[in-house]
């Protein structure tokens, strides 16, 4: 079924370049590249953020060498020959690169409610080698590109005192696919915040069907939906694994990004221009949807943020809307100044409260290094109780709450 999707996103490529060409031509903007090295590297400080931020670079790289050849070679010289290179390479992109990163992003999910827990998380290819370095891990990925491979994630050592809140054993299980929706929320905020392009369509159709695909897997061992299931129905929550699919095609027909990343590649094929533009009215974010599977239940997200220029204000609505009702509400600002001339960065501080007196604190500072290059100094505090604590509170220092500490130095290429 995923094949198929992407096929299906292929015949659309195909089917309307003529429609593209009305766009016009437009003048290219150049995003922001960055390289790192993030402390979330490190097994012990792994965080859900720095498997984001290297599989996003990752992805820099795949566009960097795409519009090197369409702008240094005739490819980009007319749509007929941009058709055929953005189908070739999106192809080649989808299958090679992107599912070996979309696999370790997937089990770091599982690994980060790991080291939350103070255990050590260990991740493993299936037929392959063990690994505690995501690093390693998602290198090993390209050996199994183009294979129906799969992974699984162990955990060892650790604990902390105390009784973990009711169902918390669905948090775990449920780190993979919802650390997917994840790392699709961090491709539309790229989108927003910098500029995005048209090959992270690929990525963006792993990420945002994850949950979908998963909720229609026939097999049953070692499956995270059927445990995540097993336990909502403990817990008198008449969710099924039906109800997780189509809680995850929802969020991906539902959400105007999708839309943006698609009509991109029709921009592309008409003008030539890579980049995707958010999808805004007036200074307002169109909201994004994203679904997730927490201990209380199913649960959407709406996301959007309103844009004075140089400072945002990012807002998010949660609502568990199968299982325990709950609501979760958060307001953030974020300041950006451009680097480099071309990434905007700066400082960023949000909050959280929810229904079940769930809070949480996120903060994020940015210092020039360079004319080319800058510190990222982050740090979050969550409770347990908090919907966005279940899925990135760091190590619980106690029960019930969770503090995170990061650093990164990129530099822009």
């Amino acid at each position: 079924m995923r094949r198929r999707l992407g096929i299906l996103t292929l015949i659309l490529i195909t089917a309307l370049p003529v429609s593209a060409r009305a766009y016009g031509n437009e003048t290219k903007q150049a995003a922001g590249r960055t390289i790192s090295l993030d402390l979330g590297y490190i097994p012990p400080l792994g965080t859900n953020r720095s498997m984001h931020n290297l599989w996003l670079e990752y992805e820099y790289v795949g566009t960097n060498l795409f519009d090197l050849v369409s702008d240094k070679t005739f490819i980009g010289g007319n749509f007929l020959t941009r058709t055929i290179w953005s189908v070739a390479d999106f192809s080649l992109w989808y299958i090679l690169g992107d599912t070996g990163f979309f696999i370790a992003n997937h089990e770091f999910g599982h690994g980060t409610r790991c080291i939350a827990d103070n255990s050590t998380p260990t991740f493993t290819w299936t037929g392959g080698g063990s690994h505690t370095s995501i690093i390693t891990f998602a290198l090993e990925g390209f050996l199994h590109a183009g294979h129906s491979s799969s992974a699984f994630t162990s955990c060892s050592g650790g604990g902390v005192s105390g009784t973990f809140p009711t169902g918390w054993a669905v948090v775990g299980s449920a780190g993979g696919m919802n650390n997917s929706m994840m790392f699709a929320e961090t491709l539309e905020d790229e989108v927003y915040y910098n500029t995005g392009h048209l090959l992270e369509l690929a990525p963006y159709l792993h990420a945002k069907t994850d949950a979908f695909y998963y909720g229609r897997s026939k097999s049953t061992t070692n499956n995270d939906v059927t445990s995540i299931t097993g336990t909502w129905q403990s817990l008198g929550y008449n969710i099924t694994a039906q109800n997780v699919s189509q809680g995850g095609l929802v969020s991906f027909l539902a959400d105007p990004y999708t839309y943006a990343f698609v009509w991109g590649l029709f921009r592309y094929i008409g003008t030539g221009d890579p980049n995707i533009t958010a999808p805004k009215i007036g200074r307002f974010a169109l909201p994004g949807l994203s679904f997730f599977e927490n201990r209380n239940g199913l649960s959407y997200r709406l996301r959007t943020a309103y844009d004075t220029g140089s400072t945002s204000y990012p807002v998010s609505l949660e609502y568990v809307y199968q299982g325990k009702p709950t609501v979760e509400a958060s307001f953030g600002i974020r300041h950006s100044e451009p680097i480099g001339n071309v990434r905007k960065t700066g400082s960023m501080i949000q909050g959280y409260i929810n229904s079940e007196l769930g809070l949480g604190l996120r903060a994020m500072k940015d210092f020039r290094a360079g004319s080319h290059s800058f510190f990222d100094l982050e740090g979050s505090i969550f409770t347990a109780q908090s919907l966005e604590g279940e899925r990135n509170m760091g190590h619980m220092l106690f029960n019930p709450v969770g503090i995170e500490v990061a650093a990164r130095y990129s530099i822009i290429y």
